[in-house]
């Protein structure tokens, strides 16, 4: 039997320890018992068989999506240098200064990027 590779590849016994690899597109003459094996499990078509290529389906275009996405930084542990929590809070848009001018204390600070944070999250 003579069948054509479509699919993969197989390792034909010829001796022992002896093998010949057959690739897509290869015709090889075969036990009808290996032909019939490869013909089912898809890897090969009868080689007197005409194979008709299908058209591929053209792919869906999907919707958009917005060009735009907002990003809500890392809050950073409790622990992390006053400087981390300063960076964030100017990413996000919380002021660093009290109302009278002074600079927001550590804790003052985390509080009020905790806050804006769970508003942005939202």
């Amino acid at each position: 039997m003579k069948i054509r590779m479509v699919r993969g590849t197989w390792d034909q016994r010829i001796a022992p320890y002896e093998y010949v690899t057959h690739r897509p597109g290869d015709v090889v003459e075969v036990s009808d018992e290996d032909g019939l094996r490869l013909i089912q499990g898809g890897s090969a078509v009868d080689a007197d068989a005409v194979v008709v290529e299908q058209e591929k389906p053209k792919p869906v275009k999907r919707a958009e999506k917005p060009a735009v996405v907002k990003q809500v930084p890392k809050k950073p542990r409790r622990s992390a240098p006053k400087a981390e929590w300063e960076k964030v809070a100017t990413k996000i848009g919380v002021g660093t200064q009290r109302a009278d001018g002074e600079p927001m204390e550590k804790n003052e600070l985390i509080v009020a990027v905790e806050s804006r944070l769970a508003e942005l999250s939202d």
